[in-house]
């Protein structure tokens, strides 16, 4: 089935890479490697097959490949696989990007995005992430639209940020 990878025909790849899921034979690096490559599939269904079945593996990849993928001028389709992917290694590394789509294009990913940082335990990542109150501060600050002046404060007061 790890031939059907290259097939020529976008709905064969993403058939394939489903059926590998269902198989759970994506485990080993040259499996997340490949699906890896087909994270910039022209293929809608081929990236969406590929980031759910790369989802388990999330910690594994290259944040910084990833973070690259939520360019505004990247398709949606790929933005889309990105913050999926982004999204579910939690923590800092959630927050950033979806501090990065906040005003995203597409309405789904900017809702999903916006949601998630208003709703965001600013406190409790100080405790639970490698995370120190500077570099908490930069996505409050970037995200500082989303709050009115009393939420901002409280934010900011909470994390030990008020001057």
């Amino acid at each position: 089935m790890h031939a059907l990878l290259t097939h020529p025909d976008g709905r064969v790849r993403a058939a394939a890479v489903a059926g590998l899921r269902l198989l759970d034979d994506n485990d080993d690096n040259t499996g997340i490697a490949a699906l890896t490559a087909l994270l910039e599939d022209p293929w809608p269904a081929v990236v969406r097959e590929a980031s759910l079945s790369l989802l388990p593996a999330s910690g594994r990849l290259d944040t910084d490949r990833l973070v690259e993928q939520l360019e505004a001028d990247r398709p949606r389709h790929l933005r889309r696989a990105a913050f999926r992917l982004l999204r579910a290694r939690r923590g800092i590394t959630e927050l950033r990007a979806c501090v990065a789509l906040v005003g995203d294009p597409d309405p789904r990913l900017r809702a999903t995005a916006r949601a998630t940082v208003r709703g965001w335990n600013w406190q409790l990542s100080l405790h639970t992430d490698d995370t120190d109150r500077p570099e908490l501060a930069e996505p409050l600050r970037r995200s500082a639209g989303l709050f009115d002046a009393y939420e901002m404060g409280v934010r900011r007061s909470r994390l030990g940020l008020t001057r």
